[in-house]
């Protein structure tokens, strides 16, 4: 398994207002960066991100170097509510995620992070 660095915006979730008299439920998103040694972005299979067990939504996602390292990244996109829900971990519920997925090539790559939750 490949480490795959992992950053969300925003780094805080707050479901305080979410939504908020529009009944939507906003998208959160994640960033994906894998060691130049591991290959490119462009080679993830998207159908199998994952956060914390939950599939990636398929649009809007994009390739681009969105921390500005000079290493891409790939952007993807979840529902908000992956951190909520009786299945998960009481770290999980509270802000800890772990992105996993598949290459094309056949690899697979796993990296974690954090964000704030305000509920």
């Amino acid at each position: 398994t490949m480490l795959a660095t992992v950053w969300a915006a925003p780094r805080v979730l707050n479901y305080r207002t979410v939504g908020r008299g529009t009944g939507e439920q906003p998208n959160f998103t994640v960033f994906i960066q894998l060691r130049p040694e591991n290959g490119s972005v462009s080679d993830i299979d998207l159908t199998s991100v994952k956060l914390n067990g939950q599939p990636a939504l398929l649009h809007p996602s994009s390739i681009g170097d969105h921390n500005g390292d000079g290493t891409q990244d790939l952007m993807v996109k979840f529902n908000r509510n992956v951190f909520n829900g009786t299945e998960l971990t009481a770290a999980q519920r509270n802000g800890n995620y772990t992105v996993t997925g598949n290459t094309r090539s056949g690899g697979c790559f796993s990296g974690g992070s954090a964000v704030q939750i305000m509920r």
